[in-house]
């Protein structure tokens, strides 16, 4: 179990309130690099589009990994909250 994980036991009801706020903050800055460099990709020139697709690859793979992290984190506070 990671360190986060083991951590989260110890939060109170308003550390909800903030692991939402980080929750959406991450998934919104993430969506927000994809949507920038998706639209950049249609106005590049070919032999500048082979970087912004790696760079395109590694948002998505970051964003699907933050997700991973804090679905766990999620499931968690929302176990608390509920007793």
């Amino acid at each position: 179990m990671c360190f986060a994980l083991t951590r989260v036991s110890s939060y109170t009801s308003n550390s909800g309130t903030l692991f939402s706020r980080l929750n959406s903050y991450a998934k919104i800055n993430k969506k927000t690099q994809i949507a920038r460099t998706k639209r950049l990709l249609q106005t590049l020139s070919p032999d500048q589009k082979p970087s912004f697709e790696a760079m395109l690859a590694q948002s998505m793979s970051d964003r699907n990994e933050i997700k991973k992290e804090l679905d766990p984190l999620h499931q968690i506070l929302s176990e608390q909250t509920d007793s």
